[in-house]
Order: C-alpha cells, then sequence, then structure tokens
C-alpha cells in the first residue's frame, strides 16, 4: 500500500515510526492495569503508577502528572484512586484465556519504510492464523476517547496483518467510571482502521512536503526507529 501510493514516503537515514500518543493519567492507568494482571491490585496507587511509567520509559508522562497542582491534581490523584478501586473489585484474570499484558504491535508498510506502532494493554487468546481468537483491551479513566477507540482500530488492523486472522473483538475499559466498550471486529471496522491509516500518512506526507522535504523530518513528529 505504501509503496504504491505514496513512493516519496520513507527517510534513507531510517524507516518511519506511526505511533499514537496516549493521554499521561491513561498512560498511568495502563501501567496499573498491566501490574494487576501480573501481581494484582497496587498498594500505592499514585506512587506505584508514576514508578512504572518511568521504569517503562514514559518519563516525560510521569513528570507531567506530578507537576499537576490544585484541582486537576485532585482531579487526577481521585481518578487513579477510583480506578484501583476498580481493580480491586475485578479479582484476577483466569490464566487459561492466554492473557498478555502491555502488547506491542508492529506492522510494516512500503517494504519496511514505515512502521506502524499500536499498543494495547492486554491481549487475550493465541495468535490463529484462520479463524479469530484474540481479544484485544485498552484501558482510560473515562471514555471511551475517540483516540482510544481509533488505537484499537488500528491495533485490530495489525493483529491481522501480522497473523493472518483479525481479532473477533477490541474492548475499552474506563476503569474510573466502570464502563466498558466492546467492538466486534469486521470487515467494516478494519477498512475504516485502514483508511484513517492512509489518511494520517497523507497528511504528515503534505506537511513534510511543507517543511521542505526528508531535510525537515526532524520538525514533524515522526519517531525513527534505531
Amino acid at each position: 500500500m505504501a509503496t504504491e501510493a505514496f513512493p516519496g514516503v520513507g527517510d534513507p537515514r531510517g524507516p518511519w515510526v506511526l505511533a499514537g500518543e496516549r493521554a499521561p493519567l491513561d498512560a498511568l492507568l495502563g501501567v496499573l492495569w498491566r501490574q494487576w494482571v501480573v501481581a494484582g491490585p497496587p498498594a500505592d496507587p499514585w506512587e506505584e503508577g508514576l514508578a512504572g511509567l518511568v521504569a517503562s520509559g514514559e518519563g516525560r508522562a510521569a513528570e507531567t502528572l506530578r507537576a499537576l497542582r490544585g484541582g486537576a491534581a485532585a482531579r487526577a490523584r481521585a481518578a487513579v484512586a477510583a480506578s484501583a478501586a476498580t481493580l480491586a473489585r475485578l479479582g484476577t484474570v483466569d490464566p487459561r484465556w492466554d492473557p498478555h499484558p502491555g502488547e506491542r504491535l508492529v506492522g510494516a508498510l512500503g517494504g519496511g519504510r514505515v512502521l506502524v506502532v499500536s499498543e494495547i494493554d492486554l491481549g487475550l487468546g493465541r495468535p490463529a492464523r484462520t479463524r479469530a481468537s484474540r481479544c484485544l483491551v485498552t484501558v482510560g479513566a473515562f471514555g471511551p476517547t475517540a483516540q482510544a477507540a481509533r488505537s484499537l482500530r488500528r491495533a485490530a488492523l495489525l493483529e491481522a496483518l501480522r497473523s493472518g486472522a483479525a481479532p473477533f473483538q477490541v474492548v475499552g475499559i474506563a476503569l474510573a467510571s466502570r464502563e466498558a466498550w466492546a467492538w466486534p471486529v469486521d470487515r467494516v471496522l478494519l477498512g475504516r482502521a485502514l483508511a484513517e491509516l492512509v489518511a494520517e500518512l497523507r497528511a504528515r506526507r503534505r506537511r513534510l512536503a511543507r517543511l521542505g522535504g526528508p531535510a525537515a523530518v526532524g520538525e514533524v513528529a515522526w519517531t525513527r526507529a534505531a
């Protein structure tokens, strides 16, 4: 797709990586969720969540949350406390579901010139080649946000590309408000994910062209693979 539709995409110094951004609070809750899957609910959710962000390479999100003051800080802490209470109510994940916390899905386009990345908080089930067998889960404080839904659609597309079978559904969980949404994965959802990806590539290529071409890659919000 990228080779034919975007012949100018790519930088000779390395591939471009398209990776969605996540709100700092949602990133912290993702850390707590993954910890819950592995070891159970946290004893000190705020501090353990911040430490987990730093340990996972998301120190900037931790700094943003630590810098909150006044009402913003109180709301963030309240959301984390409510989310921790939700986790305590959930019990444990049955190991027969084959849980995989904190999965990173990567797809290569255009002969490896573009890498598309999506991170989910929990994958359930084993990859299949012909029959959908997995469920992908992401968490946040409240939702579902448009960003979370878009991230789940992209994750479903990448899972289909890497394993040959799309997941049977994707799920968004709002821990603070104790809500959940599930979307069945069908051709409509995958087609929308593909259309969103094409639109993002086109928009970023146009922006890059306005900035002067490949030499200006560093001025755009790209992440270059090592």
